[in-house]
């Protein structure tokens, strides 16, 4: 069963300030427990290992990022858990704590979000898996697909897989990376829904 979940969201004047999902700890207790409920079917072939390559990083669109909530201390695994991460901007959502690294392994989870009032659910960190084009805010990335942001570059999140997470290298250590959906330029207004995310910081 999918769970729909909203991004609550302020409005200030014309400016529109997205509320980012909070941050804890995985591993036992609640995080632990609904990452097992979401568990892929033993049948399922996980995401293989990715590297971002290099023909991927591309000019990022001029876009100013929401900060969530500071991070918790590092959970069991090494994961830091940021959930209900906001799809309505194209900024999406600063990841607090995640610097200090030159790579990074990701995956999500709980991803139900739409990008129009009646379009079907993107419930895969890739979203349809093709290539966007010139009109889309994160060129070449995934078309309504997750990516990790830094600076003028961007990497596509592929697993949804602890043990097979994305890996992204190349990264500055000195700032953090954010996280967004790839949607068409100018059209995240109409968006609605979250994902989770699990980053671990691997040197």
């Amino acid at each position: 069963m999918l769970h729909q979940r909203f991004v609550p969201f302020l409005v200030v004047g014309a400016a529109v300030a997205v509320i980012c999902g909070g941050i804890s700890q995985g591993g036992p207790g609640a995080a632990a427990e609904k990452a097992k409920d979401k568990a892929a079917p033993k049948d399922v072939k996980p995401a293989e290992r990715f590297t971002a390559p290099k023909g991927l990083l591309e000019s990022l669109p001029a876009a100013r990022a929401t900060k969530a909530a500071k991070a918790a201390p590092t959970p069991s695994g090494g994961y830091l858990f940021y959930m209900n991460n906001a799809v309505n901007y194209p900024g999406g959502c600063t990841l607090n704590n995640s610097e200090g690294s030159t790579q990074i392994s990701v995956y999500a989870s709980h991803i139900s979000w739409r990008y129009a009032v009646n379009s079907e659910d993107v419930v895969s960190p890739t979203g349809d898996g093709g290539p966007a084009g010139g009109g889309w805010q994160y060129p070449n990335a995934n078309r309504f697909g997750i990516v990790i942001y830094q600076g003028g570059n961007y990497w596509n999140v592929t697993s949804t897989d602890p043990n097979n997470p994305t890996v992204i290298t190349g990264i500055s250590n000195t700032t953090p990376v954010g996280v967004a959906v790839n949607d068409t330029t100018g059209n995240y207004g109409d968006n609605w829904g979250s994902f989770d995310l699990y980053l671990r910081r691997d040197n």
